[in-house]
Protein backbone atom coordinates (compact mmCIF):
# COMPACT_ATOMS: atom_id res chain seq x y z
CA UNK A 1 0.00 0.00 0.00
CA UNK A 2 1.16 3.37 -0.71
CA UNK A 3 0.45 6.86 1.35
CA UNK A 4 2.24 10.30 0.86
CA UNK A 5 4.38 12.04 3.73
CA UNK A 6 1.27 13.67 4.83
CA UNK A 7 -0.97 11.26 5.47
CA UNK A 8 2.19 9.11 7.47
CA UNK A 9 2.90 12.28 9.50
CA UNK A 10 -0.18 13.05 10.62
CA UNK A 11 -0.43 9.08 11.83
CA UNK A 12 2.62 9.58 13.56
CA UNK A 13 1.13 12.50 15.14
CA UNK A 14 -1.94 10.97 16.64
CA UNK A 15 -2.93 8.69 19.60
CA UNK A 16 -4.90 5.98 20.42
CA UNK A 17 -8.07 5.97 18.03
CA UNK A 18 -7.73 8.81 16.28
CA UNK A 19 -4.76 6.74 14.12
CA UNK A 20 -7.73 4.57 12.85
CA UNK A 21 -9.21 7.41 11.44
CA UNK A 22 -5.76 8.87 9.99
CA UNK A 23 -5.86 5.07 8.23
CA UNK A 24 -9.85 4.83 7.58
CA UNK A 25 -9.74 7.68 5.47
CA UNK A 26 -6.45 7.08 3.65
CA UNK A 27 -7.88 3.41 2.77
CA UNK A 28 -11.46 5.19 1.71
CA UNK A 29 -10.35 8.59 0.41
CA UNK A 30 -7.30 8.14 -1.06
CA UNK A 31 -4.63 10.67 -1.37
CA UNK A 32 -6.06 14.42 -1.11
CA UNK A 33 -3.73 17.52 -1.26
CA UNK A 34 -5.93 20.40 -0.14
CA UNK A 35 -3.09 22.77 -0.32
CA UNK A 36 -1.98 21.32 -3.75
CA UNK A 37 -2.82 24.75 -5.96
CA UNK A 38 -0.45 26.81 -3.65
CA UNK A 39 2.53 24.01 -3.44
CA UNK A 40 2.54 23.67 -7.01
CA UNK A 41 2.41 26.99 -7.30
CA UNK A 42 5.27 27.95 -4.99
CA UNK A 43 7.51 25.28 -6.64
CA UNK A 44 6.61 26.75 -10.33
CA UNK A 45 7.81 30.20 -8.82
CA UNK A 46 10.82 28.81 -7.38
CA UNK A 47 11.79 26.70 -10.40
CA UNK A 48 11.07 29.45 -12.47
CA UNK A 49 13.33 31.93 -10.43
CA UNK A 50 9.79 34.24 -10.49
CA UNK A 51 8.43 36.88 -7.97
CA UNK A 52 6.64 35.16 -5.12
CA UNK A 53 4.13 37.67 -5.63
CA UNK A 54 2.55 35.82 -9.03
CA UNK A 55 1.09 33.40 -6.22
CA UNK A 56 -1.59 36.13 -5.82
CA UNK A 57 -3.25 35.07 -9.14
CA UNK A 58 -4.11 31.30 -7.27
CA UNK A 59 -6.43 33.01 -5.45
CA UNK A 60 -8.59 34.61 -8.18
CA UNK A 61 -9.23 30.63 -9.40
CA UNK A 62 -9.32 29.15 -5.75
CA UNK A 63 -12.66 27.92 -4.72
CA UNK A 64 -14.62 30.78 -2.39
CA UNK A 65 -13.66 28.72 0.85
CA UNK A 66 -10.08 28.00 0.42
CA UNK A 67 -9.29 31.79 -0.74
CA UNK A 68 -8.61 33.11 2.61
CA UNK A 69 -6.60 29.42 3.97
CA UNK A 70 -4.43 30.09 0.53
CA UNK A 71 -4.24 33.95 0.97
CA UNK A 72 -2.97 34.12 3.96
CA UNK A 73 -0.01 30.86 3.42
CA UNK A 74 0.59 32.81 0.07
CA UNK A 75 1.31 36.46 1.89
CA UNK A 76 3.21 34.60 4.76
CA UNK A 77 5.50 33.01 2.12
CA UNK A 78 5.84 35.85 0.21
CA UNK A 79 7.42 37.68 3.58
CA UNK A 80 9.55 34.65 4.34
CA UNK A 81 10.69 35.12 0.60
CA UNK A 82 12.28 38.61 1.30
CA UNK A 83 15.67 38.95 1.09
CA UNK A 84 16.70 35.75 1.04
CA UNK A 85 19.03 33.92 -2.17
CA UNK A 86 18.04 31.31 -3.60
CA UNK A 87 20.30 29.09 -6.08
CA UNK A 88 18.54 27.03 -8.90
CA UNK A 89 16.26 24.79 -7.81
CA UNK A 90 17.11 21.29 -8.19
CA UNK A 91 14.61 18.54 -9.66
CA UNK A 92 14.38 15.49 -8.30
CA UNK A 93 11.62 12.49 -8.64
CA UNK A 94 10.08 12.09 -5.60
CA UNK A 95 11.30 9.92 -3.06
CA UNK A 96 10.42 6.79 -1.24
CA UNK A 97 10.50 5.02 1.98
CA UNK A 98 9.61 1.44 2.42
CA UNK A 99 8.98 -0.51 5.58
CA UNK A 100 7.05 -4.52 4.88
CA UNK A 101 3.72 -3.68 3.11
CA UNK A 102 3.99 0.02 3.63
CA UNK A 103 5.69 2.64 1.20
CA UNK A 104 5.42 6.43 1.87
CA UNK A 105 5.78 8.97 -0.94
CA UNK A 106 8.26 11.85 -0.51
CA UNK A 107 8.06 14.44 -2.50
CA UNK A 108 10.43 17.10 -1.55
CA UNK A 109 8.64 20.91 -2.62
CA UNK A 110 12.05 22.55 -2.40
CA UNK A 111 15.34 21.30 -3.16
CA UNK A 112 17.52 24.30 -3.65
CA UNK A 113 20.26 26.51 -2.29
CA UNK A 114 18.74 28.83 0.52
CA UNK A 115 20.97 31.63 1.44
CA UNK A 116 23.92 29.35 0.63
CA UNK A 117 23.11 26.20 2.03
CA UNK A 118 21.77 23.31 0.76
CA UNK A 119 18.04 22.44 1.43
CA UNK A 120 15.18 19.62 0.77
CA UNK A 121 12.53 21.48 1.98
CA UNK A 122 8.81 20.36 2.14
CA UNK A 123 6.19 22.84 2.61
CA UNK A 124 3.49 22.52 5.32
CA UNK A 125 0.69 24.63 5.45
CA UNK A 126 -1.96 23.39 8.02
CA UNK A 127 -3.23 24.97 11.22
CA UNK A 128 -2.45 24.53 14.11
CA UNK A 129 1.12 24.69 14.07
CA UNK A 130 3.14 21.71 12.80
CA UNK A 131 3.67 19.05 15.86
CA UNK A 132 7.53 17.71 17.05
CA UNK A 133 6.37 13.92 16.01
CA UNK A 134 4.97 15.06 12.62
CA UNK A 135 8.09 17.04 12.15
CA UNK A 136 10.50 14.92 13.30
CA UNK A 137 8.74 11.99 10.39
CA UNK A 138 8.84 14.64 8.17
CA UNK A 139 12.49 15.36 8.48
CA UNK A 140 13.67 11.57 8.56
CA UNK A 141 11.97 10.53 5.27
CA UNK A 142 13.28 13.51 3.40
CA UNK A 143 17.17 13.02 5.25
CA UNK A 144 16.35 9.16 3.92
CA UNK A 145 14.90 9.77 0.51
CA UNK A 146 17.24 12.43 -0.84
CA UNK A 147 20.53 11.71 1.42
CA UNK A 148 22.69 13.82 -0.52
CA UNK A 149 21.29 16.31 -1.46
CA UNK A 150 20.97 18.78 1.58
CA UNK A 151 19.56 19.54 5.27
CA UNK A 152 16.28 18.39 5.86
CA UNK A 153 13.87 21.03 6.59
CA UNK A 154 10.43 21.62 6.98
CA UNK A 155 9.08 25.43 5.96
CA UNK A 156 6.18 25.80 8.25
CA UNK A 157 4.77 28.54 5.66
CA UNK A 158 1.96 30.00 8.04
CA UNK A 159 4.69 31.21 10.50
CA UNK A 160 7.59 32.11 8.06
CA UNK A 161 9.70 29.29 10.01
CA UNK A 162 11.94 26.53 8.89
CA UNK A 163 12.40 23.68 11.58
CA UNK A 164 15.87 21.25 11.08
CA UNK A 165 17.39 18.75 13.29
CA UNK A 166 20.58 17.82 14.30
CA UNK A 167 21.43 14.29 11.88
CA UNK A 168 21.47 12.09 15.30
CA UNK A 169 18.32 13.68 16.44
CA UNK A 170 16.86 12.81 13.13
CA UNK A 171 18.42 9.19 12.74
CA UNK A 172 17.30 8.21 15.95
CA UNK A 173 13.54 8.33 14.58
CA UNK A 174 14.29 4.74 12.38
CA UNK A 175 13.02 2.38 14.68
CA UNK A 176 10.32 4.70 15.60
CA UNK A 177 8.91 5.33 12.43
CA UNK A 178 9.20 1.58 11.61
CA UNK A 179 7.25 0.41 14.09
CA UNK A 180 4.55 3.61 13.60
CA UNK A 181 4.29 2.13 9.92
CA UNK A 182 4.07 -1.87 11.03
CA UNK A 183 0.96 0.00 13.26
CA UNK A 184 -0.31 1.58 10.51
CA UNK A 185 -0.27 -1.24 7.94
CA UNK A 186 -2.24 -3.80 11.03
CA UNK A 187 -4.94 -0.97 11.10
CA UNK A 188 -5.28 -0.66 7.33
CA UNK A 189 -5.38 -4.71 7.15
CA UNK A 190 -8.08 -4.96 9.99
CA UNK A 191 -10.61 -2.32 8.35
Amino acid sequence: MRISISTFSDFVNKTGRSKTGVVRNAKESGAYDYWMPVRNGIVSVQRSGGDPKELNALLESAPQDRVKNYGTCIKAFQKWHEGKEFGPRRNRQAGRWKVGELEVTVPADLIQSIDGDDRVTRLYFSEPAIRPAQRLAMLYLLGYAYPDNGVPTVLEVRKGKIHQEKPEVITAQAALLEGEAETFVRIWNSL
